[in-house]
């Protein structure tokens, strides 16, 4: 019965005319580094149409950002992923029953969609996005291989490309289209802020009394604590060091679960950008003449609106997640050979968070020494 309830035929598409399927279980800065592949995608096959499914907690206007996506959709809450992965899911039978329904009836709408091929995006495209792929129906199904999940990949992707821990992962992503036998024809990254977002940034931007004159420095502190952070007393000093300097002035962008932290700069002279929609808060940034973050998503996003960065390394291999086409001034104390080569744990977990931890303030300073004179006022 199961498998009648996914029978359906696909038929492939007139050449050029792809319906392209790419699954995105990554979080938002490593989709933003995926997007050189969607370029190459529309530049080899200039009718096509792509289909984004992204987890659900990343947006859905991402597709406003960038031209090439046409559409996007959240995968529903299910018990496939986690019954690959040998994670029992934490709800009862019923319950358990019904989100299986919602997710057999999501993958039959997009079997009927009868698409051409579909890609599982590094880091990602787990054994799980492999049977993902294989029951949307896509004709041919390229995604990465990781020894943790060789034998499903192998079961379920026709394609499959090897994690090479010498790339960074946008060369990574690229080999996905080599596997095909495309060579990459550009390998910028691609986000466009919405004219009527711009708009909005520069009304609020003037209301906060920034000047053309003012070279303006975006920060994003995170949570103090997490392994991927700068510890946030440090922050607070390199703030209070931009803000006595003339023509600077400092936007700090915070998300939903980081309030706490930034009430921590209530008594510093700064603008806070506190839970903007994803939209709004790539407009901002676009606005920056630099900015300063750990490995986050605001400084990919920076890198994919050629706003330079200042970037404090610890968790994340800058090798193979660091900024992307655009000038980073960063530090990085852990050597490359202790972050581990295989996909089981993308970071350097305990040693990362030791590392970040051991950048000092004074070490920081001599970046933006170096990063505030080469830039322009945007």
């Amino acid at each position: 019965m199961a498998f009648a309830f996914f029978n359906r035929r696909t038929m492939e598409s007139a050449p050029g005319n792809r319906r392209v399927l790419i699954f995105a279980s990554c979080g938002i800065g490593d989709l933003i580094l995926a997007t050189p592949l969607f370029a190459n995608i529309k530049r080899h096959f200039p009718g096509s149409t792509i289909m984004l499914v992204l987890r659900r907690d990343l947006p859905l206007e991402f597709r406003l950002l960038n031209p090439h996506i046409d559409e996007t959709a959240h995968y529903p809450p299910g018990v496939l992923l986690s019954l690959v992965s040998k994670k029992i899911p934490a709800t009862g039978f019923p319950a358990g029953m019904k989100m299986l329904a919602r997710e057999l009836l999501f993958l039959r709408s997009l079997r009927r969609r009868r698409f051409d091929m579909s890609f599982s995006l590094f880091p990602g495209g787990n054994g799980g996005e492999a049977l993902l792929a294989y029951l949307a129906g896509a004709r041919r199904r390229i995604g990465p291989q990781y020894r943790e999940f060789g034998r499903i990949g192998r079961r379920f992707y026709t394609d499959r490309v090897v994690w090479n821990d010498a790339s960074h992962v946008v060369e990574n992503n690229l080999d996905l289209l080599r596997k095909i036998g495309l060579e990459p024809v550009t390998r910028a990254l691609c986000l466009k802020p919405r004219e009527a977002d711009l708009r909005e940034a520069a009304a609020f931007y003037r209301d906060q009394g920034v000047t053309d004159r003012d070279t303006l420095v975006g920060i994003h502190p995170g949570i103090s604590g997490r392994r991927n952070y700068w510890p946030i007393d440090r922050v607070l000093e390199i703030v209070r060091y931009l803000c006595v300097k003339p023509d600077v002035k400092v936007a700090v962008f915070s998300g939903p679960d980081e309030n706490a932290a930034v009430r921590r700069f209530d008594e510093l002279p700064v603008i806070k950008i506190i839970n903007q929609p994803f939209s709004m808060a790539i407009a901002l940034i676009q606005r920056c003449s630099l900015v300063f973050t750990s490995d986050s998503m605001l400084g990919h996003a920076a890198a994919a609106l050629n706003v330079p960065t200042v970037t404090v390394y610890g968790n994340g291999n800058h090798n193979k997640y660091g900024r992307w086409g655009v000038a980073d001034f960063f530090i990085n104390k852990l050597p490359v050979s202790d972050y581990p080569g295989f996909a089981a744990d993308f970071f350097a977990g305990q040693k990362g968070k030791a590392a970040i931890e051991s950048v000092g303030v004074d070490e920081v300073v001599v970046l933006f020494e170096r990063a505030l004179p080469a830039i322009g006022r945007r």
